[in-house]
């Protein structure tokens, strides 16, 4: 496999082409779309992209216990779960230029400063990750 080809592991994710939503655990109703950033080039450039907030989305990095928001142009909330999608911790308002650690994620989800109180995600919370109905 080249390079360019991305791939992830996290509940058998592999369609590119349809959009992808995050979930509570058995809802109906995505929370906010999502971007898998699962190869170097999607890992390096994460929100850096945006000059102000994409609302409704969020970019879930697998294998990932630190992030950081060196260059971004906005604050971010990261939502840190365990290799089952529970939500083990959470950053509110990570300012740019800064750097969150959790050491027993085995994931991170990244979204918008605010995103955490406007979606009423909670510790213990189960998050899925599958394709949006169209």
């Amino acid at each position: 496999s080249s390079f360019m080809t991305c791939r992830t592991d996290i509940h058998s994710i592999h369609a590119r082409h349809n959009p992808l939503g995050v979930f509570l655990e058995g809802s109906t109703v995505p929370l906010l779309a999502v971007t898998v950033a699962d190869c170097f080039f999607a890992r390096l450039v994460g929100y850096l992209r945006f000059r102000k907030a994409p609302t409704n989305h969020a970019m879930l990095f697998p294998r990932c216990r630190a992030v950081h928001t060196l260059g971004m142009a906005f604050a971010i909330d990261l939502v840190w779960l365990d290799e089952t999608g529970k939500v083990i911790a959470q950053t509110e308002s990570l300012k740019p230029w800064r750097f969150a650690h959790c050491p027993k994620a085995a994931m991170a989800l990244e979204m918008p400063a605010s995103s955490i109180a406007s979606k009423g995600i909670r510790l213990h919370q189960k998050m899925e990750f599958r394709p949006c109905a169209n």
